[in-house]
């Protein structure tokens, strides 16, 4: 995790959600957590309030915290990250304490990994990546930047 104390969630569906969820569980509840959504999402979900684009970066510039993107279609994941990247924000890496991920598997920034998610050695995953609850992925196999990765997808 980043040094900065506030993780910003950029999407407000049932990922980003499921990754507020899974991120205070991870964090034990230590780190604040936002949800930020464009201005054509509702801002009220019944879990709390999420932030719009503008508002978050008016109360929280770059450098007070960093994004990972809790969308699910690849080419989405690719809008936002360049979108968060071009305000000057950074992705971090997210990867939930019950994944197991080899220690010769590389994970490269923004990458996030639900808990059941299993990465053999020699594994890549890319920029931006997603890997739902219960994937594999299996040794020395690539999951290239933007993709998004379920349970019985890869081999």
């Amino acid at each position: 995790m980043s040094a900065t104390s506030l993780l910003a969630i950029y999407g407000a569906g049932g990922v980003g959600r499921e990754l507020r969820e899974l991120a205070a569980q991870a964090a034990g509840h230590t780190r604040k957590i936002a949800l930020v959504a464009d201005a054509k999402f509702a801002p009220t979900l019944p879990e709390g309030p999420a932030f719009f684009w503008e508002e978050f970066c008016r109360r929280f510039p770059p450098g007070k915290a960093c994004f990972i993107i809790g969308v699910g279609d690849p080419e989405q994941r690719a809008a936002l990250a360049a979108k968060v990247q071009a305000t000057g924000y950074s992705l971090e890496r997210f990867i939930h304490p019950a994944a197991h991920v080899s220690g010769s598997a590389r994970i490269e920034q923004g990458a996030v990994i639900y808990p059941g998610v299993f990465v053999s050695c020699g594994a890549r995953l890319g920029y931006n990546t997603l890997l739902m609850a219960q994937a594999v992925l299996g040794h020395d196999t690539v999951l290239g930047e933007h993709s998004v990765g379920a349970a019985d997808d890869m081999s």
